[in-house]
């Protein structure tokens, strides 16, 4: 009995020496934060106001926080529209969740910058909320002499 007391004690001495380890842990942000990269402006969500498909073209400060409303509350992030102009892209009501909006790498073609994007959908196999979700994914992209085109890939 002495035995496996002092055995005991001793596994709870070294559980606890292991534990105020000086490893500082990795800063790592949590489930559901989304890290965006300070010279991107990039939004994306699941949930929204908008239930029907739409693809929407914004070039203005009030065009834009007539989007940003659609997305959120909050007061529309500032975006210089001598510089840039903003995508969006909402991909309507879905019946799960697992659904998201991907943008690809823009290309010129036909003097225009063409800007490609597919909904993801998940896969059979998938677990996923089953919960009314609203997909979208708004950009910023430079402005530049030709007119932005979205074009869906499938």
């Amino acid at each position: 009995m002495k035995k496996t007391c002092l055995m005991l004690l001793g596994g709870v001495f070294f559980l606890a020496a292991a534990c105020t380890s000086n490893k500082v842990p990795d800063k790592k942000p949590g489930a559901g934060t989304q890290v965006i990269k300070e010279s991107t402006m990039d939004w994306s969500g699941t949930y929204c106001s908008k239930k029907e498909p739409e693809v929407i073209t914004v070039d203005s400060q009030s065009g834009w926080e007539d989007v940003w409303k659609m997305t959120s509350g909050d007061p529309a992030p500032e975006v210089d529209f001598s510089k840039y102009g903003v995508v969006a892209v909402f991909a309507g009501e879905k019946n799960t969740g697992g659904y998201s909006v991907e943008f690809l790498e823009p290309v010129t073609r036909d003097g225009k910058k063409i800007i490609p994007y597919r909904i993801k959908s998940p896969g059979e196999s998938f677990f996923v909320i089953q919960s009314l979700t609203q997909p979208y994914h708004l950009r910023a992209f430079e402005k530049g002499t030709a007119p932005i085109v979205l074009e869906e890939v499938k």
